[in-house]
């Protein structure tokens, strides 16, 4: 395939990665997981995602950072309770393919496909893709078609994880309605009305509000914008990224996961497809 001339190709061991260079911003998208860890508005040259130093990028793990795709379950979501099953489902662990690659007035386009998408814990027919839009925001198109002859039940999620002055100095503007905090039992609660990060959090918010902002102290706001979803998820480990092997220990100060997902499940008839949105901004 000839690329546009906005995108080029760096090799990490056995990984590719594409570096789109366009008149409006610039990206960095891995082929394993296809993964967007990478986005700067030209606007304003400040990077949007964060990537875990400590990570690598050469296909020998999943990637810490950036958008990772979680098909075709969420988290521990298991199908039939498998926890043998990998977190967080198996497209993030695929080398997936490029089919196509274009500029679109000053835009650069690029559509990936998930080679396997049937396996264990999800024996049915289905395709993934994967459209990446970059321009002055970035907008992450998953889209999942059920090419069988028998519905089947999917959840997931594109866990973003974005880049953040101080996790301390940050206000989440958006969020509403009900959720369950999965580090107290599962149990509701109603989303604050002044929604700061300050501890553990890894909430499940069912808002069906489109459009968020990370207001940081310093002005340099990021908006998020979904669709397609059914629930938001708030994730940062507070000090207990000092557990997690890929992250610094205060690596957590840097970073806010906002996942657009899809956590109540979704059925999908034979024929018909879905696509869950991220724009960012």
């Amino acid at each position: 395939m000839q690329l546009p001339a906005s995108v080029t190709i760096e090799k990490q061991n056995d990984n590719t990665i594409f570096v789109i260079d366009n008149e409006l911003a610039s990206a960095k998208i891995s082929l394993f997981g296809a993964q967007v860890f990478s986005f700067i508005p030209k606007e304003d040259d400040i990077e949007r995602l964060w990537l875990s130093p400590l990570t690598k990028v050469d296909a020998t793990e999943t990637i810490r950072g950036g958008t990772p795709v979680c098909w075709p379950w969420f988290a521990s979501q298991y199908p039939n309770n498998d926890t043998s099953l990998p977190m967080h489902g198996f497209a993030r662990s695929q080398k997936w393919e490029l089919i196509s690659a274009k500029d679109v007035d000053s835009h650069t386009l690029l559509i990936f496909n998930c080679p396997t998408t049937s396996g264990k814990g999800f024996p049915h027919q289905a395709e993934l893709q994967l459209e990446v839009l970059v321009g002055a925001q970035l907008r992450m198109t998953l889209i999942t078609k059920n090419t069988g002859n028998e519905a089947f039940e999917f959840t997931g999620a594109l866990h973003t994880y974005f880049a953040v002055d101080d996790i301390n100095r940050i206000e989440i503007i958006g969020v509403d309605g009900e959720y369950k905090d999965k580090n107290r039992d599962m149990a509701w609660f109603n989303a604050p009305e002044t929604y700061r990060i300050q501890g553990p959090n890894d909430c499940i918010h069912f808002s069906q509000n489109a459009r968020l902002l990370i207001d940081q102290s310093t002005g340099n706001a990021i908006s998020v914008n979904a669709a397609g979803h059914d629930s938001i998820v708030i994730w940062n480990p507070w000090k207990g990224a000092k557990d997690i092997a890929n992250i610094p220990d205060d690596g957590y100060l840097r970073f806010l996961c906002i996942e657009s997902a899809v956590t109540k499940g979704i059925t999908l008839q034979p024929k018909n497809s879905h696509s869950l949105v991220q724009n960012i901004g």
